[in-house]
């Protein structure tokens, strides 16, 4: 009951803390010292209390839970997850369930993830951050937004930047290397995405560092709407963010290793 309480005082002194910040009776320097929090993370704490309210101040329930699963996988079917797991470490639990259907063993990608979590094979952390669940949503025709963005495989010291677009509804994927991430590079290559899909582009998202040179271009001479993003809010660009960090892996890191 001690805890409970605790708890429970520990949350209500993080909520009164933070409104006397935000009313401005004290500062965020002092605010940050009380809870014994770096004035960065008590910011980032004050942001997602803004955003989400009291529940990103509990936190998530400690301690393990009792019993055991109804829906348990058989100990020699972990075990043959598990040595697929370590023989194909840059396999994931969709592609390792594909495997496993070659053995006449059908197991839902996530019961692989599971088991090689619990196994301590992969995805293992002493600390995890909460997150909040994503929002999964796709629009309805095919060109309503195409997500762009540049993105540098081997780092900005190397001279090749992968531009790439994503449909946000039908997943349509387009992709080209140039040497500089500039207007020009972005007209370039907005150009070839607008005669490259099956379909009319009437939107395009980016981020707000091509300039008023490449708004104007899209606008005039390509009919199309362009949507900047917010600053530091790649979510807003999450698909083809996700593009990015696939290409990255499959092609750039396993096909293009250049010295």
């Amino acid at each position: 009951m001690a805890g409970r309480l605790t708890r429970h005082y520990l949350i209500d002194m993080r909520e009164k803390t933070i409104n006397q910040c935000l009313e401005k009776k004290m500062r965020w320097k002092q605010g940050a010292d009380i809870l014994g929090m770096h004035p960065k993370s008590f910011s980032r704490l004050k942001r997602k209390y803004l955003q989400y309210g009291k529940v990103i101040l509990e936190g998530r329930k400690p301690g393990p839970r009792k019993g055991h699963a109804w829906n348990k996988t058989a100990e020699e079917i972990e075990e043959k997850v598990t040595i697929i797991g370590l023989n194909h470490p840059e396999l994931g639990p969709e592609p390792l369930a594909q495997e496993l259907e070659k053995e006449h063993i059908y197991l839902h990608p996530t019961t692989i993830w599971r088991i090689l979590k619990q196994n301590k094979i992969r995805y293992t952390s002493e600390y995890k951050q909460w997150k909040p669940e994503p929002k999964l949503y796709a629009l309805d025709e095919p060109g309503m937004e195409v997500q762009m963005d540049g993105c540098y495989p081997y780092g900005r010291a190397r001279k090749l930047v992968s531009f790439d677009a994503v449909d946000d509804c039908s997943r349509f994927g387009f992709g080209r290397y140039y040497e500089h991430e500039d207007a020009d590079s972005a007209i370039d290559f907005i150009t070839r995405v607008v005669e490259r899909a099956p379909f009319r582009v009437q939107k395009v998202r980016v981020d707000n560092r091509y300039g008023k040179r490449f708004r104007g271009y899209c606008e005039k001479e390509l009919g199309l709407e362009v949507i900047e993003n917010d600053p530091y809010e790649a979510t807003q660009n999450g698909k083809v963010e996700r593009y990015h960090g696939t290409m990255k892996k499959l092609f750039f890191f396993r096909s293009c290793l250049i010295p």
